[in-house]
């Protein structure tokens, strides 16, 4: 089975190395220092999940998140898991 593809995304290259050696065991891992670098990444690569900085320069990862789900509309963004449905 391939791993899930993770984008992290950070100005701060310890963040990202941090996060990396956190996930990297079980997923592929991208890296992104720049808004524009993860903007590519998310059109050339099949991406599961994306972890943002929020303050960065150029965009905020809100705009980023935004635009995720612009690009890759079958994915969704979320900061928690989806609600059950409910049973009647």
């Amino acid at each position: 089975m391939t791993p899930a593809t993770v984008l992290l995304v950070d100005d701060e290259p310890r963040v990202l190395d941090a996060l990396k050696a956190l996930l990297a065991m079980e997923h592929r891992i991208l890296r992104a220092e720049r808004p524009e670098i993860a903007l590519r990444h998310l059109r050339e690569e099949d991406v599961a999940v994306v972890v943002s900085d929020q303050r960065m320069a150029g965009l905020t990862g809100t705009e980023l998140l935004t635009g995720a789900v612009t690009w890759r509309p079958t994915r969704s963004a979320s900061s928690s898991p989806p609600s059950p449905t409910p049973k009647p």
